[in-house]
């Protein structure tokens, strides 16, 4: 349960700012898509995980690969946008674009964030 210093801290609820997450094979793409978005003004921020082990059916067979994960903060005015430019510049023919809505974020953060990207009722 939240305490009241938590309520004092935490802009409730942030519907707006939305978590990507993508996988790619080389730490490569994953930078490129990166800056990518980061020129557009699409995303505020993202951070490179892993290496990390991926295991999966594809044309009926089961894969073990390496791959590094790309998250990235948007809002959801711009998610629609920010996935296309991920599909429109990642390797996979079949991208794993996922994401979610953040629901508890410091005040601040969003701000920073909202602030970061580029205003799409302008």
């Amino acid at each position: 349960m939240l305490g009241r210093f938590t309520t004092l801290l935490f802009a409730m609820p942030m519907k707006n700012t939305i978590i990507l997450h993508t996988t790619v094979a080389k730490i490569e793409d994953a930078r490129k898509i990166s800056q990518i978005l980061l020129e557009q003004k699409l995303i505020g921020c993202a951070q490179i995980s892993g290496p990390i082990e991926s295991i999966y059916r594809w044309d009926d067979t089961i894969a073990t690969e390496k791959e590094y994960t790309l998250t990235m903060k948007t809002t959801s005015e711009l998610a629609d946008e920010t996935m296309a430019v991920i599909e429109a510049n990642h390797p996979y023919d079949v991208a794993e674009i996922v994401g979610h809505r953040l629901d508890f974020c410091s005040t601040k953060y969003h701000d920073w964030l909202v602030g970061e990207v580029k205003n799409v009722s302008a």
